[in-house]
């Protein structure tokens, strides 16, 4: 009897798509999320520096898609809190220099108090 060749090769997974591929070990999966999370780190870091205007506390999540979720809600806070800050800041305006002065109402003095007032104003 003839006895059947296994083959020696290792399968090429284009060929065999529903073959799961070997895990890795374990300390090297831990190896590649301390990295993914330093990588995120430094993306968070630099999300922040972006945008000087919103609190570091807002920029939040462990992904770039969530961080950058976080920088979009952020941001409209921020314009949000802005636009009523000014819009009370333009109610509260009071405007610049002194009022402009205007001559004295003398319709209400007596003719007496009215020659009296005259007098007085030309000595000054």
């Amino acid at each position: 009897m003839e006895q059947e060749q296994l083959p020696t090769e290792t399968p090429d997974p284009a060929e065999h798509p529903d073959t799961p591929e070997p895990a890795a070990p374990p300390d090297e999966v831990s190896a590649l999320r301390q990295e993914l999370r330093d990588t995120v780190e430094r993306y968070r870091a630099l999300v922040q520096a972006s945008a000087p205007d919103v609190p570091p506390e807002l920029i939040v999540g462990d992904s770039a898609e969530e961080i950058d979720a976080s920088l979009a809600a952020s941001l409209e806070l921020v314009a949000r809190v802005r636009r009523q800050v000014e819009a009370q800041l333009q109610a509260e305006r009071v405007p610049a220099g002194a009022p402009v002065r205007a001559a004295p109402n003398l319709a209400g003095l007596s003719p007496a108090e009215k020659i009296a007032h005259a007098l007085r104003q030309m000595a000054r």
